[in-house]
């Protein structure tokens, strides 16, 4: 009988422990599903559509270079929509804007003078590396790697 008790007390506190690991791993599944749509909704349209079409964009010509104004405003209405990382994690969104800001530094620079073909291939060089940061930054965060 003593036996019984004791094996009873037992799957009792068993039963207990695993509630509360099922209730702290559903509070984190639900965290993480929360954010993933969050992520969804600020980045993928930006990722998946405006940004690479904007940088095909871009040509070199004899003024100077064309079609930068897409990829301009794509980075600065990015840099707007994830204003919610500003309050959420804000150490991310610094780093997001700083990310933003230099591209778009780097394009406008560009913008003011006439690039031979070595140099514009550098210069989309560059700009390739930078989206792919940006990408490489969101990214670990959605992954949860900081």
């Amino acid at each position: 009988m003593e036996c019984d008790l004791i094996f009873s007390g037992l799957a009792l506190l068993i039963s207990l422990g695993v509630a509360i690991c099922d209730y702290r791993i559903n509070i984190k599944i639900n965290k993480l599903n929360m954010e993933a749509e969050i992520y969804t909704k600020v980045f993928f349209k930006y990722f998946i559509e405006i940004i690479p079409q904007a940088q095909q964009n871009i040509k070199n010509t004899a003024n100077g270079l064309t079609g930068t104004d897409m990829l301009e405003n794509g980075l600065n209405d990015l840099r707007k929509e994830a204003l919610f990382f500003y309050y959420h994690d804000e150490a991310f969104y610094k780093k997001l804007c700083s990310k933003l800001q230099s591209l778009e530094d780097k394009i406008i620079k560009a913008n003011n003078g006439i690039m031979d073909e070595v140099k514009y291939h550098l210069f989309s060089e560059e700009v390739r590396k930078d989206i792919a940061g940006i990408y490489t930054l969101v990214m670990n965060k959605y992954e949860g790697l900081k």
